[in-house]
């Protein structure tokens, strides 16, 4: 156990040392646009969506009622962030994925991270890289690791969001709109 502790502390020191460097410059792009926690949140998941989802997954994702996600929605629609349309499966519901200038308002969030992230990488000596490198891909490969299996997941599912939502699904949809 006093391995994984030690693990907890560096890997968490690493990751606020790394992110302290980027995120002023990033969450004050942000701020500057005038967007909720919320709508931020609801824009880094659709961009990690393999597809568009439904306005009630989101809000189930986000953890809001219906009519709380439908309103940032509608509001980051209205900015050109999200577009929303209707699911050729079921006209009643309504499909939401972001929008090449969504894309672009996110990447320039992420750059200072992915600059930051470039620098330590640069810094790595090769060796490391290789054995860092290994590791990362042992990681990635595997989906429990991350917790990609829950709901809240920014990529689960996103075929039976589409296809397979159920009346009630469908019915929260209708009253969300």
């Amino acid at each position: 156990m006093r391995e994984r502790d030690e693990l907890f502390e560096g890997l968490e020191q690493f990751l606020q040392s790394l992110w302290t460097l980027a995120e002023r410059e990033g969450l004050t792009y942000l701020a500057d646009r005038d967007l909720s926690l919320t709508q931020i949140r609801t824009l880094l998941m659709l961009t990690m969506a393999d597809a568009p989802l439904p306005v009630n997954r989101i809000a189930e994702r986000m953890e809001l009622s219906a009519p709380a996600a439908c309103r940032n929605i509608h509001r980051l629609v209205r900015l050109g962030l999200l577009e929303r349309r209707e699911s050729r499966e079921d006209r009643r519901v309504r499909l939401v994925s972001i929008t090449p200038k969504g894309r672009d308002l996110v990447d320039r969030h992420q750059e200072p991270r992915r600059a930051a992230l470039r620098m330590f990488i640069g810094r790595l000596p090769d060796a490391e890289v290789g054995e860092f490198n290994a590791v990362l891909h042992r990681l990635l490969a595997s989906a429990d690791v991350l917790g990609q299996g829950s709901t809240h997941g920014a990529n689960a599912d996103t075929n039976a969001d589409t296809n397979a939502d159920t009346n009630a699904d469908t019915n929260a949809e209708i009253v969300a709109r």
